[in-house]
């Protein structure tokens, strides 16, 4: 079973002057024509044109090919290139890996919706993935005077929400971590007496080894898990402490990966590994009205109706590199 992130993409116009910076030619495009504009990119043996820059700073090209197409979704494989080292022998070897990433692109009307893999091909970050493809499609797309921005889908969760959800998928607790700061006075706390207890000696063994933030980390046992029960008062207790104080609390598990309280949860679904295969393969199933469709195409009207509420993620604006002045004699 795998791990997917929700993406939502747009389809904006250009200038004939910003279409040049990448496309010798270019034509204008209707906006109710720019879906099947950029349907038509998704073609031949090497769709798209993707590289990242190695540590040496050349471009890399990353291969990519079209899995299967159907009914305006298309399923794309892109893959990484990794150097791997090993010793033979007492020497040093070298050699090149394509691990690969599963990208599916609804481009049904009225969906524009796009599923990145989370895989170790690319350390478990969908958006590295993301910002790859979107870069080599507005490369592409520039010929019509399109743009493509894809935005991840997020929203705020109650911090009960996202573990209950997630211990319902099956999906095992790895370790929590608690970051509390050391207040003057722990008066006033909303919290059980033996808790207060808890918070006032955490508090004072802060003060002690004069530490700013204290942390405290619990790991389970390895292949197990841990049992994060909103029934158990002392953890409901500590909980809403920290909720409350806006005290910093980290939840890793095995396929979500990290959760952090307070921060935007990640739209992700997961995904049985036939789906796949049967999209490749041409396997039927029956719809909730018993009309022959695919699997896939079944999830991802799940994933549109369960995300629908979530909104788009502000992009991160891009760091710029520091540049340095000539000195003029």
């Amino acid at each position: 079973m795998a791990t997917y992130a929700i993406y939502k993409y747009t389809l904006s116009k250009i200038s004939e002057y910003e279409a040049s910076q990448y496309a010798d030619e270019s034509k204008d495009t209707p906006l109710e024509l720019a879906q099947e504009a950029f349907d038509g990119i998704f073609r031949g043996e090497l769709p798209l044109r993707i590289y990242k820059k190695g540590k040496d700073g050349t471009d890399i090209i990353l291969d990519n090919e079209i899995v299967h197409k159907r009914d305006r979704v298309t399923v794309l494989l892109v893959c990484n290139e990794k150097q791997i080292k090993y010793t033979e022998k007492k020497d040093e070897m070298e050699f090149s890996s394509h691990p690969g990433c599963y990208v599916i692109i609804d481009n049904r009307e009225n969906v524009a919706q796009i599923a990145i893999e989370r895989t170790s091909a690319f350390s478990s970050k969908p958006d590295s993935v993301r910002n790859l493809l979107q870069d080599a499609i507005n490369k592409k797309i520039a010929a019509y005077r399109l743009r493509i921005e894809i935005r991840g889908k997020v929203r705020e969760t109650p911090f009960w929400d996202i573990v209950n959800q997630r211990v319902n998928e099956k999906d095992s607790i790895k370790w929590i971590k608690f970051n509390f700061g050391v207040p003057e006075e722990s008066a006033g706390i909303d919290a059980s007496d033996e808790m207060k207890a808890v918070i006032r000696g955490f508090n004072r063994l802060g003060k002690i080894i004069g530490a700013e933030k204290g942390q405290y980390m619990y790991n389970a046992s390895a292949g197990g898990t841990l049992h994060i029960d909103q029934t158990e008062e002392d953890m409901a207790q500590l909980i809403h402490y920290c909720s409350t104080n806006a005290y910093d609390i980290q939840v890793k598990f095995s396929k979500y990966g990290l959760y952090r309280f307070g921060h935007e949860e990640r739209a992700m679904p997961q995904m049985d590994d036939d789906v796949l295969d049967g999209f490749r393969t041409g396997q039927l199933v029956p719809d909730k009205e018993g009309n022959p469709t695919y699997e896939l195409l079944l999830w991802l009207d799940d994933a549109k109706i369960t995300y629908e509420d979530y909104k788009d993620a502000t992009p991160a604006k891009k760091r710029r590199k520091k540049s340095f002045k000539k000195s003029v004699a």
